[in-house]
């Protein structure tokens, strides 16, 4: 979860800045991902009132405080993420 997380915010959509995030940081959004494209979330999804029309906001207060494993999980150094 928190790699997939890093993962999005090291390459998001066009148009938005990149944001440097280790596994704290990127968690969140990490989550949010997985409880809106897993099936087997839908429940909980439901509960929270997750849907199309929802307004998250998400705070990432960590950068990469390991830099061998943001290389790793995200296939390049914070360095260049992070511009």
């Amino acid at each position: 979860v928190s790699a997939k997380g890093m993962r999005m915010l090291a390459a998001p959509v066009k148009g938005d800045p990149s944001v440097t995030s280790g596994e704290s940081g990127a968690v969140g959004l990490g989550l949010l991902m997985k409880l809106c494209q897993d099936a087997s979330y839908a429940q909980m999804k439901q509960a929270l009132g997750l849907d199309e029309n929802s307004v998250v906001l998400l705070f990432n207060t960590e950068g990469a405080t390991d830099p061998e494993d943001y290389l790793r999980v995200v296939g390049r150094p914070w360095i260049e993420v992070s511009g």
